[in-house]
């Protein structure tokens, strides 16, 4: 992953006096939240309780708070390959486990999670989308105990902006049966832009 292009993409925000979602550029926090309440009916749905989530590419731990709104508490840990984002987002939550780094690179998740969750870091197109999902959710399912869930934005959508990247849900299948995984739903229809996959790890 090109930890570069994912800083050149969001350093103009650092220092501003920018709501969280600007910060991590989403469209608004309503469609922040919207992606996040798919994790939560699965955990609802699913009476989920005294689990560890793991939250890739945190940005500014915002899913802490919005699960807690829902009464849904977790051994959460989050971590961000961008330091400046895990700074801000020590500053907003200063009890929570939240760690700078790459979990391709570093070895510093040495436990597994009942829940590895991710929202937003495939939206960049980095020029080798599906090669990065490819590793991460082999990545992810090597960290997970149970369950795998993260957004990807989808090809359906009806306003591509340029320099992100939206895929194919065909494609997504076939990458998730090359990665030998079966037990998956793929969510739709909450958004025109996006689509969740949920693995049974």
């Amino acid at each position: 992953m090109s930890v570069s292009g994912i800083y050149d993409h969001y350093k103009d925000n650092f220092g501003k006096a920018l709501t969280n979602d600007k910060i991590l550029d989403w469209e608004s926090r309503d469609a922040q939240e919207i992606r996040f309440s798919i994790l939560k009916d699965f955990i609802l749905a699913n009476n989920l309780t005294d689990i560890t989530l793991l939250d890739v590419g945190c940005g500014l731990a915002d899913l802490y708070d919005y699960l807690v709104r829902f009464d849904i508490r977790s051994g959460y840990t989050g971590i961000d390959i961008l330091p400046e984002m895990i700074s801000l987002a020590k500053q907003q939550h200063p009890d929570l486990q939240l760690i700078a780094g790459d979990i391709f690179a570093d070895d510093l998740l040495p436990d597994r999670f009942d829940v590895v969750y991710s929202s937003g870091i495939f939206n960049i197109d980095l020029g080798n989308n599906y090669d990065f999902l490819r590793n991460a959710v082999k990545r992810f399912m090597s960290l997970s105990k149970r369950y795998v869930v993260f957004n990807l934005l989808a090809d359906t959508s009806l306003d591509k902006e340029a320099g992100y990247f939206y895929f194919n849900k065909q494609r997504v299948e076939t990458l998730l049966s090359e990665c030998k995984i079966t037990d998956y739903k793929i969510i739709t229809g909450y958004l025109h832009n996006d689509m969740s996959v949920v693995i049974n790890s």
